[in-house]
């Protein structure tokens, strides 16, 4: 959550978003980010330390050329990315799309998230019954309908 209590400075709206982008300042080699938000002037990405605020990058984004960006600001391990040219809201609509498909992994993982789920409420003797069991099949019916939806 944003901290500053003032009247918004950005010139458009922020998506939340968690994708893996890669960055790569003059004469160092790429690497992986998270990208946290993303509007058409910029993005917010968790890089894991401060980089050089002022400093033009490359920045790839899935599916996308890298561009040409600068840093606005860096602090606490994240950075934010001023493009120099503005994303089109259809480029934002479909990057917005990848981050919620869940992967080929994503979705295993959630079908063992749900069997696991499953086998430990019927493991539960009588004293767990009611609200634990009902959470557990709860969280099992979760992930079954995501996975299912994803496939």
């Amino acid at each position: 959550m944003n901290s500053y209590d003032g009247p918004e400075r950005r010139r458009t709206p922020r998506t939340a978003i968690s994708l893996a982008a890669s960055l790569r300042e003059r004469g160092r080699t790429a690497f992986t980010v998270r990208l946290v938000d993303l509007s058409a002037q910029g993005c917010r990405v968790d890089t894991g330390s401060d980089l050089d605020a002022g400093a033009w990058i490359w920045l790839k984004l899935p599916g996308l050329e890298p561009r040409y960006s600068r840093i606005a600001w860096s602090r606490g391990g994240f950075t934010g990315i001023e493009f120099e040219a503005p994303l089109h809201d259809a480029v934002i609509d479909a990057l917005a799309a990848i981050d919620r498909v869940p992967t080929a992994g994503e979705t295993l993982e959630l079908r063992r998230i749900s069997e696991r789920c499953r086998s430990a409420a019927a493991r539960l003797d009588e004293r767990w019954e009611g609200e634990a069991v009902g959470a557990l099949l709860a969280l099992a019916a979760d992930c079954e309908r995501v996975a299912a939806a994803a496939a």
